[in-house]
């Protein structure tokens, strides 16, 4: 899946990691959101946090950093699920045509008439 158009396909060489992450369950796939986007969140409310804590530093500041961040982290590891669903959901199930090397694939079908 690109960031630029989301209706292109994952590249081939992460199909067997998108495979393994469709057969996980949804609370594993969760605890690894979590891990892979808790730092950039925490670096992004981290910086949001010292910008608010300059233009008003109080406790309810600091307080209001907490639970942006408790709310955030959560949030961005469903959002780093749902794209990384999106992104499995787009890998073509591995069939026994596709397993076997010999197999001949008819590239004219996609072809136009001439």
């Amino acid at each position: 899946m690109s960031l630029l158009r989301r209706d292109l396909p994952p590249p081939t060489d992460s199909w067997d990691a998108l495979r393994e992450w469709s057969r996980q369950s949804w609370w594993q796939r969760y605890r690894v959101s979590l891990m892979v986007m808790a730092p950039f969140t925490t670096l992004v409310l981290a910086l949001a946090g010292i910008g608010l804590l300059i233009a008003e530093p109080s406790w309810r500041s600091a307080q209001l950093i907490g639970v942006l961040w408790l709310i955030g982290v959560p949030l961005t590891a469903l959002g780093n699920m749902r794209r990384m669903a999106r992104a499995a959901a787009q890998v073509p199930p591995i069939s026994e045509a596709s397993r076997n090397p010999t197999t001949a694939v008819d590239i004219r079908g996609n072809r136009g008439p001439d």
